[in-house]
């Protein structure tokens, strides 16, 4: 709910779905394992829309509340504020639209989360408009304080320049208007929040890959990893190499550039479970691939048009440095057309920080779902997951792959 900051959370094409680094909640969720879904329409944001027109009938609020009724929302993620001043409302209109549309998400059953009014500006001068949003931003404090239903979460803690006392956003975490977080900025929101609610006693929550023989079956594992000749557990040396790419991959993936390895991780009861590690060279794309594949239509006994499928990855980052693109793709075709769903896709014209050091950091991505979509008649239809981190020039580190699968997602009321 809000304006653009909450806006490039997500983005759609007519032939992709994409949750975007630039986005804080995506960023947020990768770090605390996905413990909710997410979906590009799930964003109700506008770009530009004040705190009044999210209020009209038929806005934001009213959208939100009657799609709850059929698709229920545990969480509103709400981003706002920053346009009010620059149309004219005043501080008292703010603060009085936000209890109201904190109140109509209660009274809908949905918690409220208002992420604050970022810093802005790289200017020189205090100006009225920043003065107000600090003031917004207590007063919320205070309203969450009386109210325990609210959260409320400064997500500008790490974005302000506290070299001056300008109230101005730090560059290097901002596009070029200096108000909207690029992928570095959106990622420190996501880090504030991600303290918030480890605080608060939200732990790490992710559907986790326990059997080795968690593979799909029609009738009796519908929801198993579907890639073909599954190796859900990443077993065996026997996979293939591309783009220059050396070592040894897991049986039925691809590794693509760098050098792949097998590591290993020891669970509490002493077992261990192979990983896919690659060391990453400069200016390459390397990623880690499986798919399943048809001859023509997909047969009776694999997906069918209509299923909803969906891919997730378990990642681990370790003294990584030139980092330009990090994320997960899922592509569906329907033997003539290709579409995309994509977790943490990074502008790469401002990539992000995930330049992690000699600890590792693990990162949780799932893509939003595709829908299996009847056969084209042509071509063969296919399905693939892929986890890829980018590196520009001086590049160094490791990407790697605790889990990665592809699944069905199940109806569930």
């Amino acid at each position: 709910l809000g304006g653009s900051i909450a806006g490039q959370c997500s983005s759609t094409t007519s032939a992709t779905r994409c949750l975007n680094a630039k986005g804080f909640l995506p960023q947020l969720l990768m770090r605390l394992g996905f413990p909710a879904s997410f979906e590009p329409e799930d964003n109700f944001a506008i770009a530009g829309a004040n705190s009044s027109q999210m209020l009209d009938v038929g806005g934001q609020v009213d959208q939100i509340v009657a799609s709850a009724t059929s698709s229920p929302i545990e969480r509103m993620f709400i981003s706002m504020g920053t346009n009010d001043p620059g149309n004219g409302l005043t501080y008292a209109q703010t603060i009085s639209n936000l209890a109201a549309i904190f109140r109509r998400l209660r009274d809908a059953g949905i918690i409220p989360v208002y992420t604050c009014v970022l810093p802005r500006g790289n200017d020189g001068a205090i100006t009225t408009a920043k003065r107000t949003n600090m003031a917004v931003n207590s007063w919320a404090h205070e309203f969450a304080a009386a109210n325990s239903w609210l959260e409320v979460i400064d997500c500008g803690v790490y974005l302000a320049n506290g070299a001056n006392a300008f109230g101005n956003i730090l560059t290097a975490h901002a596009d070029g208007s200096f108000l909207h977080p690029n992928d570095t900025g959106a990622e420190l929101m996501a880090v504030a929040m991600e303290e918030y609610y480890v605080q608060r006693g939200l732990g790490r929550l992710w559907r986790p890959l326990t059997q080795r023989g968690d593979v799909y079956h029609a009738t009796n594992n519908p929801w198993g990893v579907c890639f073909e000749g599954a190796s859900p557990f990443l077993t065996g040396t026997g996979g293939a190499l591309a783009g220059g790419a050396t070592g040894q991959v897991p049986d039925g993936h691809t590794g693509t550039a760098g050098t792949w390895s097998k590591g290993s991780i020891t669970l509490p009861n002493g077992a261990t479970r192979d990983t896919a590690i690659v060391a990453v060279g400069n200016s390459a794309t390397h990623h880690l691939y499986d798919d399943a594949t048809a001859t023509g239509a997909w047969a009776a006994e694999g997906p069918l048009p209509g299923d909803r499928i969906y891919a997730a990855a378990r990642v681990r980052l370790l003294n990584t440095a030139s980092v330009t693109q990090f994320k997960l793709t899922l592509a569906e075709s329907d033997g003539a057309t290709t579409a995309t769903a994509e977790c943490g896709n990074q502008d790469s014209t401002t990539p992000g920080k995930l330049n992690v050091g000699a600890t590792a950091k693990e990162f949780w991505l799932v893509t939003p779902t595709l829908t299996v979509r009847p056969y084209s008649g042509g071509g063969n239809c296919s399905m693939y997951a892929r986890m890829q981190i980018t590196t520009g020039a001086s590049a160094a580190g490791t990407m790697e792959v605790l889990e990665m699968v592809m699944r069905k997602r199940p109806t569930v009321s």
